[in-house]
């Protein structure tokens, strides 16, 4: 009878422990250097929220510090999203120090809340939106 306890037990935590460290491993996250290489950032408002801004150019080095941290914490979920029926988007233009530009679209889903497309991958992460969101809302 103990045995069999002891057996279901260690049998529940092998599984809780594969299962957990399965989803840690789906989610990766961006890496790349970006404090000092973003030179201006172009946001042009696609969304439904027609109270703010249509266009905003971003030129401060500590906005652009701020949208460098955001963008190295997103987090890609290995999960698919339904991004053509959403509720609009923010796009921007990045553009770095090296001539190259790099687009970000922040998209609101009608089913899987704020998703973020970049370099063709589809990652979360709500803050970002949030720093987006409140460049818009100081601009208008």
């Amino acid at each position: 009878m103990k045995n069999k306890k002891k057996a279901i037990l260690a049998l529940f935590f092998g599984v809780f422990f594969s299962t957990l460290t399965s989803f840690v491993s789906c989610q990766t996250t961006i890496q790349e250097p970006c404090k000092n290489d973003i030179s201006k950032i172009e946001l042009t408002n696609r969304s439904f929220r027609d109270r703010l801004p249509k266009t905003l150019t971003i030129t401060d080095s500590v906005k652009l510090g701020y949208f460098c941290d955001e963008l190295q914490n997103l987090h890609e979920t290995g999960q698919r999203f339904n991004v053509k029926s959403n509720f609009g988007a923010y796009d921007l233009m990045v553009y770095r120090k090296n001539a190259t530009i790099d687009y970000v679209s922040i998209i609101f889903t009608v089913y899987d809340g704020v998703v973020i497309r970049y370099n063709d991958k589809k990652f979360k992460n709500d803050a970002l939106e949030w720093l987006i969101l409140g460049w818009l809302d100081k601009a208008k």
